[in-house]
Order: C-alpha cells, then sequence, then structure tokens
C-alpha cells in the first residue's frame, strides 16, 4: 500500500534547515519562528547557532494542520 508519509521520510533527512522546513510545512520564515519561540515547534541548534528542525516534527505540524479543516 502506498503510504505518503514513508515517501516524504525516504526525501528528507531526520533534520532539515529553515528552507526545507518551509519546503515541508509551506510555511514562511516569520511563522516557523514563531512556532519555535513558542515551543511549539522544537529544533536542534547547531553549534553555529543555526536552527534545524525536526522532519517528524514537521511531519506532525502538517498533519495537525490537515486534520484541523
Amino acid at each position: 500500500m502506498f503510504n505518503v508519509m514513508n515517501v516524504m521520510e525516504e526525501k528528507h533527512p531526520p533534520l532539515v534547515p529553515l528552507a526545507t522546513a518551509k519546503e515541508i510545512t509551506g510555511l514562511g520564515d516569520k511563522e516557523l519562528r514563531y512556532l519555535r519561540e513558542e515551543g511549539k515547534l522544537n529544533t536542534y541548534k547547531t553549534r553555529g547557532g543555526l536552527n534545524r528542525y525536526y522532519r517528524d516534527e514537521l511531519y506532525k505540524l502538517i498533519k495537525k494542520g490537515n486534520n484541523n479543516g
């Protein structure tokens, strides 16, 4: 059986940069930053101070958004 989530997991690594997070979710910089700062989206901070987004967190965000209408 075809599963969209399995295809997405094969396409994206477990940690993704902002540009990829935007591609996955369809959200912009400000929306992703807001979700991160409000603690609604967990990220990993690199040694260089950049945020990497957890792929699975982004998928949960998409799934939650699709269930709301």
